[in-house]
């Protein structure tokens, strides 16, 4: 770059602004602004990419559960309808009570217990054996019960109202189909222990290995039979079919199913034992203070009436419980879930789809 030097001087003027040319093309003014329409984005799916919204009118969400929401499913069932389920319960727990009342007064003598000479295992033999026929009229109720209770669920997961006239009146044409299905269940849990007893009466060396043996196959019986109830009321089907329907179920994802169910089990155990721990140690607080304690009449009545309480307040949970795990089985592996996010979205819908 060479220096203009000495020589150099600024343009005579100044400078000065450009003139206008009008044979220099010119810019177009811009014209008013206009909106361009944007595709809509898809459809969320709750099998895509990050969370999507999912309906939910009542107390799950319409599509596949997971095991914390069946859990907690069976809860929110009693909170938002305690009046059909504690009604309903309470009626099989008062009969189961007042059997068990009945059979201990007519059967238990009272027995005394000291603390320096504990009672023999015979001690409560006769109580024992009294509460069987309520023990066997609870398994019945509780079949029963899943039953009624159905129909609320198919009721609840769609945020409907249901009541106790609605779930007796769905449960009274079936009555006698569930007291079926109660009986043949219990015969088909019971017909393998039998079998082994009896083997094991003629060949007692035996006996701890059949029972070891006949283990897992209570446990398949249990899982693949626990969710006859709710295909009989929903899908119309008689008694074995029902059973069919449950196993077909079951099988398609056995050991979810197997899980969700102990789980049940396990969280009613433990609960009833809560609530029933304080009445027990009432009447066995002499046992420390005075060194024995005599269990009579008072004590299998407390204690029957303390059972049906809790009895009132748990198979609500088990029953509701297992009704879901039968529609959850159902969306995973029919669809189901398609059809109750129509039902919901349809204001005229009545009841779930779930014949």
């Amino acid at each position: 770059m060479t220096d203009p030097g000495a020589d150099w001087a600024s343009p005579s003027g100044g400078w000065q602004p450009p003139t206008y040319d009008p044979s220099y093309p010119q810019t177009p003014a811009p014209g008013p602004a206009t909106s361009v329409p944007m595709a809509p984005p898809p459809a969320p799916s709750w099998q895509g990419w990050g969370p999507a919204w999912i309906p939910m009118p009542g107390v799950v969400p319409l599509r596949p559960l997971g095991v914390g929401e069946l859990l907690d499913g069976g809860v929110k069932i009693i909170r938002k309808y305690p009046k059909p389920t504690l009604a309903l319960s309470a009626l099989i727990a008062v009969a189961v009570a007042l059997i068990n009342i009945a059979f201990s007064l007519a059967f238990q003598d009272a027995r005394t217990i000291s603390a320096t000479s504990p009672s023999n295992d015979s001690s409560f033999s006769g109580y024992d054996l009294s509460s069987l026929p309520g023990m066997l009229l609870g398994g019945l109720g509780g079949v029963v019960l899943t039953g009624a209770l159905v129909t609320v669920v198919s009721r609840a997961i769609l945020g409907q109202s249901a009541s106790f006239s609605d779930a007796w009146a769905a449960t009274r044409p079936r009555f006698w189909a569930l007291l079926g299905l109660a009986l043949l269940r219990g015969v088909i849990l019971a017909g393998p222990i039998v079998v082994v007893v009896l083997l094991g009466v003629l060949v007692s060396p035996l006996l701890l290995l059949l029972l070891l043996a006949v283990v897992p196959l209570e446990v398949w019986l249990w899982t693949v039979t626990t969710l006859a109830a709710a295909p009989l009321m929903l899908e119309k089907v008689g008694v074995l079919g029902a059973l069919r329907r449950s196993r077909a179920l079951a099988m398609r994802s056995f050991w979810r199913t197997l899980g969700v169910l102990c789980l049940c089990t396990v969280i009613t155990y433990l609960l009833s034992s809560i609530l029933l721990f304080p009445v027990i140690l009432l009447f066995e607080l002499p046992l420390f203070t005075n060194g024995s304690v005599t269990f009579g009449a008072t004590y299998f009545v407390s204690v029957a009436v303390a059972t049906g309480v809790v009895q009132t307040l748990v198979a609500p949970y088990t029953a509701g419980l297992r009704a879901l795990v039968y529609i959850d089985q159902r969306m995973r592996s029919e669809g189901l879930d398609v059809a109750l996010q129509a039902a919901a979205s349809t204001p005229t819908s009545t009841a779930a789809p779930l014949t």
